[in-house]
C-alpha cells in the first residue's frame, strides 16, 4: 500500500487592495509518498503558471488548507474537478 502527501504549489503576488499582504494563487500540487517497495518518490503535477510581471520562476509550496475551516478558493474543486492526484502512479 502506497502513502502519500500532497502539497500545495502557489505564487504570491502582491494584493492590489492591501499592499501590505500577498494573494497566492494555486498552481499544481507536490506529492511526497512511498511505493510498495517503502522507496520514496515526489511527482510534480501542474495545472497553470502565473502570468505576471513579477513572476521570476519561483513558487512556494504549502500544506493544503483544511477544507471544513477555510474557503474553497479553486474554483474547479467546487465544480468536482478531479486533480487526478489519487491517480499518480509510484
Amino acid at each position: 500500500m502506497t502513502t502519500q502527501r500532497i502539497m500545495n504549489i502557489c505564487f504570491g503576488s502582491t494584493n492590489p487592495h492591501q499592499p501590505d499582504k500577498k494573494f497566492y494563487s494555486q498552481h499544481g500540487i507536490l506529492v511526497f509518498g512511498t511505493n510498495d517497495k517503502g522507496e520514496e518518490r515526489i511527482s510534480l503535477k501542474l495545472s497553470s503558471l502565473p502570468i505576471d510581471a513579477d513572476f521570476n520562476g519561483w513558487l512556494s509550496v504549502f500544506p493544503p488548507k483544511d477544507k471544513a475551516t477555510s474557503a474553497n478558493t479553486n474554483p474547479h474543486d467546487a465544480a468536482g474537478f478531479d486533480t487526478g492526484a489519487d491517480d499518480i502512479d509510484f
